[in-house]
């Protein structure tokens, strides 16, 4: 606090010098403030993908209970791999020329929410790759920012586009330029980095990728995990994906050595998919989310997401769908179970029907065999785990933890995929 005593005419210099003390520590600690809570209300964020039999966006806000979404996804031209935005990798939807998506985003924070938008994807021509310079692809990623006045931005690197260094290197200085062009201007922007994951955390590309940022001081403020699609057991869901999440917290701490415990868990987001995953052995149902809610709320993770907004309704009972459909979950529940679910997040309280399961990871509940091992792989020299083919044997794989070896069985009709490092339907 400051004291201001006997201040009079003559003494409107020290006024003034004091008022401008005054205001600027106030400045200091709004902005600080406002860096504080421009974290933290992205903390129950869905993706969103508004051109894929989206609901509509009113019907969101009123019955949802969130406010926040990640916009989903902004490519290069499938057609042509320009260095110019649009979205879904259509040169029809220009960002440029797009009025489609400024209307949901307007409707968005006049309700009191936001967005952040998604380059990227497991599909489609990411712009890392179509734009040949960092200055071209900082200024490609700028032209979004400017169009939707953006404090958020995700980068979701996965597929053909994970492990590409020379993409990667491309991204990072773009990320670094962004950064400080924000800088320059008084502004902040918040970069999530999404990363797909295996049964052990993420794999050697990942890490590396995680390591690349560094090295190009690419300032990646929240690291988002893909928690689903690794091949984990319905009947063990909470149990694996919380294995997946600690698996990460360690991997992340190991490269990140001047973070404490906390701090890691401060720059980790748990990406869920309610209902039926692309993997036939995983199942998230409305418990699953309630018992990973309160994992995050326990642990102190700063972001829990889900795939996707669109599929948080039940199948029309008339409609054909597959297993994992894009606009439905597949599974009983009423509209928007899973959004009011991640609601809690945000509010930070839930309450569960059944105890949550520990966090600790049994591998004896996964299924294995007892058949005789005739494979070479040493895993007391894999001391950070690792998932390998068994030979000769695509109905089963090895898993490396901690120094042991595990051979898990694929479930029914389904077969390892070497190259995904995870169990997939045959066709």
């Amino acid at each position: 606090m400051l004291k201001i005593n006997n201040i009079h005419g003559h003494h409107n210099h020290n006024l003034n010098m004091v008022m401008i003390m005054i205001m600027t520590i106030f400045s200091v600690i709004f902005l600080n403030n406002q860096n504080t809570v421009m974290a933290s209300e992205f903390r129950s964020v869905p993706y969103y993908m508004p051109f894929e039999e989206a609901q509509n966006i009113d019907d969101i806000l009123a019955h949802s209970g969130l406010k926040h979404f990640v916009l989903a996804f902004v490519l290069a031209p499938t057609d042509s791999h320009d260095c110019v935005p649009v979205w879904n990798g259509l040169r029809s939807r220009l960002v440029t020329e797009d009025t489609f998506i400024v209307n949901i985003v307007n409707k968005i924070r006049h309700a009191g929410g936001d967005v952040s938008i998604s380059f990227g994807g497991a599909f489609g021509t990411e712009l890392g790759h179509a734009c040949k310079t960092p200055e071209q692809l900082a200024a490609a990623y700028q032209l979004v920012i400017d169009k939707y006045q953006l404090t958020h931005v995700d980068f979701d690197i996965e597929g053909d586009s994970l492990g590409n260094v020379e993409d990667e290197r491309r991204r990072f200085e773009a990320i670094k330029i962004l950064k400080n062009n924000a800088k320059h201007n008084g502004k902040k922007i918040f970069v999530s980095l999404t990363l797909p994951t295996t049964v052990v955390g993420i794999n050697d590309a990942g890490k590396e990728e995680i390591k690349l940022a560094i090295q190009h001081q690419a300032e990646i403020d929240l690291y988002g995990i893909m928690a689903f699609d690794f091949g984990a057991m319905a009947n063990n869901m909470v149990n694996s994906v919380i294995s997946v999440m600690e698996a990460f917290h360690r991997q992340l701490k190991s490269i990140h050595t001047e973070w404490s415990d906390r701090q890691t868990y401060e720059h980790i987001g748990m990406i869920l998919m309610n209902g039926h995953t692309d993997q036939p052995s995983e199942l998230f149902t409305q418990q699953t989310f309630e018992e990973l809610v309160q994992y995050a709320l326990t642990h102190g993770l700063s972001r829990v997401s889900f795939w996707a907004m669109n599929r948080d309704r039940p199948c029309p009972p008339n409609r054909q769908h597959g297993w994992a459909a894009i606009f439905c979950s597949c599974v009983e529940q009423k509209p928007y179970d899973f959004s009011r679910i991640l609601s809690k997040f945000e509010s930070k309280t839930i309450t569960t029907t059944q105890k949550p399961q520990t966090t600790k990871h049994h591998h004896t509940d996964s299924p294995t065999t007892h058949r005789p091992d005739n494979n070479d792989v040493d895993c007391s020299k894999v001391p950070n785990g690792g998932i390998f083919p068994c030979k000769n044997d695509r109905h089963h794989f090895i898993e490396c933890a901690h120094g042991e070896k595990y051979i898990i069985a694929c479930p029914n009709n389904t077969v390892f995929d070497p190259k995904l490092l995870t169990c997939v339907w045959p066709k």
